[in-house]
């Protein structure tokens, strides 16, 4: 983690991937068994696949999808919400389904609020259950009633992810030795 002085917290890719793959023995060790894990698209994509990948290692067997979710728009929040591929997951969705909700930072909360809303709305006759896993968490910036059941970190600082290009600055870039490969 660098630039934890600033009002950034700038991540790499090790930390990241080790990140999720902590976040999935925390779910394991919780003793929740998913059937299914929704991972939102982009954020929660290398989070997604870590956890996948770590509860496969060790014999779950669970299905998983992507949804393209999005409330914002470069790096500015958006009012609406955008969600894709949400047909797909509704037919997909088995009775009784265990549905783990993966993304990379848990924000204002209204994106996991409004999705969870959605696929309930949907799916009034099942007995589902979901559960929200993401390293990242901002309490202070929390709108909802919901918190994520498994995180790592709480902040109130912009985190910066390994794919995020728009957040940087071309001094950060620089230190952080990206201008020989983005040149």
């Amino acid at each position: 983690m660098k630039n934890t002085k600033s009002n950034k917290i700038i991540l790499n890719s090790d930390e990241l991937i080790n990140d999720s793959f902590r976040l999935g023995m925390q779910i394991i060790k919780s003793g929740f068994t998913p059937t299914m894990i929704l991972v939102l698209w982009r954020g929660g994509a290398i989070v997604g696949m870590a956890i996948h990948e770590l509860m496969t290692y060790k014999k779950f067997q669970l299905n998983h999808m992507i949804l393209k979710v999005s409330s914002y728009q470069n790096t500015e929040r958006q009012d609406s919400l955008s969600i894709e591929g949400l047909g797909s997951v509704l037919r997909n969705l088995k009775k009784n389904e265990k549905v783990l909700i993966v993304d990379d930072i848990f924000d204002s909360g209204k994106t996991m609020s409004s999705l969870i809303a959605m696929i309930k709305e949907h799916r009034k006759e099942e007995n589902d259950q979901y559960k929200i896993a993401t390293p990242w968490y901002k309490p202070k910036n929390n709108l909802t009633d919901i918190v994520p059941d498994f995180y790592l970190h709480e902040t109130e600082k912009w985190v910066v992810f390994p794919h995020e290009l728009e957040s940087l600055s071309e001094a950060e870039i620089k230190n952080f030795r990206l201008q020989e490969i983005l040149t």
